[in-house]
């Protein structure tokens, strides 16, 4: 395969992160399915869009209804394959491929993509209470039928569980500083507005903290993320379930954006590699170590720069 310009991303209204290393792990063909367990904008799907055209099918996933919409105009501009948009998070992929299988079993599932990573289009949008770079209600919500958002965390949850959220999710150094400020200053009013909360642990830091390249709100926003959301709840059991969906030869492409993230998929991975070993069936890890972005996809896109990426693909004997 040759080497993706970098006009090739840039049409697209969200940079694919890693399109280039994915790629080179997923060999489809005309027939093939591809399924994107996190569409968003559908910038990894449109470029597949074009390996199984006309005969193949892509199955995507959102728990954002709105960008499922986008996604889904994005496609039919793009392409003529065949689609299926599923408004639910990636845990939902086994039971929706196994009713799919039933229905198209000529389809090989070929390919599974999970991108941990949030789209840029949520981090500007003030209404989602993502970004400390904005004034919103602290929200957080990517799926807005659930009801728990961090506002109800900040201001609801312990003093321990702040921690462990803080530590867990946001390896945040500072988190008895930040917990401490947030546990005094909703004794005196909620905490609403993002603005207000990224002040908080602005003030809440060490000076040279606060002088630091990154912002030191960064760490504790995305543990926030992460907890109403429940990225990461039953993460290693969805990803070996999703593995098994897969046809003979099929591959799945995990991007992970932090440490926690990583070592679960590593530990599933590993575990699918050692629980067949005595079948027919049997799983090969083709990354035995992380792969990143390269620095002229860093420069690009910036936001790519924690990616990490593991794949690995079915066999059987």
């Amino acid at each position: 395969m040759t080497k993706l310009e970098n006009q090739e991303l840039i049409h697209f209204e969200h940079i694919p992160v890693m399109l280039q290393e994915i790629s080179e792990h997923f060999h489809l063909n005309t027939d093939d399915v591809y399924v994107d367990g996190t569409l968003g904008l559908a910038g990894h799907a449109s470029y597949f869009a074009n390996k199984i055209q006309p005969n193949g099918w892509i199955i995507g996933f959102d728990w954002d209804e709105k960008m499922l919409r986008k996604a889904k105009e994005n496609l039919q501009q793009l392409s003529d394959i065949h689609t299926l948009f599923i408004h639910d998070s990636f845990s939902n992929i086994p039971e929706t491929l196994t009713a799919f299988k039933q229905k198209h079993p000529h389809n090989p599932i070929k390919a599974i993509l999970l991108d941990l990573g949030v789209n840029n289009m949520h981090f500007v949008d003030p209404s989602r209470g993502l970004s400390f770079m904005y004034d919103g209600p602290l929200d957080m919500r990517m799926d807005q039928r659930k009801e728990l958002t961090a506002e109800w965390i900040i201001n609801k949850w312990s003093e321990k569980d702040l921690y462990e959220i803080l530590v867990k999710y946001g390896d945040e150094r500072w988190h008895k500083r930040i917990v401490a400020s947030i546990i005094q200053q909703r004794k005196i009013q909620p905490i609403t507005s993002t603005l207000h909360l990224a002040e908080m642990i602005r003030d809440a830091v060490p000076a040279h903290v606060r002088r630091m390249k990154i912002h030191p709100a960064t760490k504790t926003f995305q543990a926030l993320r992460i907890a109403v959301n429940e990225e990461l709840d039953e993460l290693s059991q969805c990803i070996k379930e999703i593995s098994q969906c897969l046809d003979p030869d099929g591959t799945l492409a995990v991007i992970s954006y932090h440490s926690g993230e990583d070592r679960i998929i590593k530990h599933a991975f590993k575990d699918l590699t050692d629980k067949h070993t005595h079948t027919h069936i049997s799983y090969e890890v083709l990354t035995k170590k992380p792969l990143t972005p390269t620095l002229e996809e860093i420069k690009l896109n910036p936001k790519s720069r924690s990616a990490k990426l593991r794949v690995i693909r079915k066999k059987t004997s």
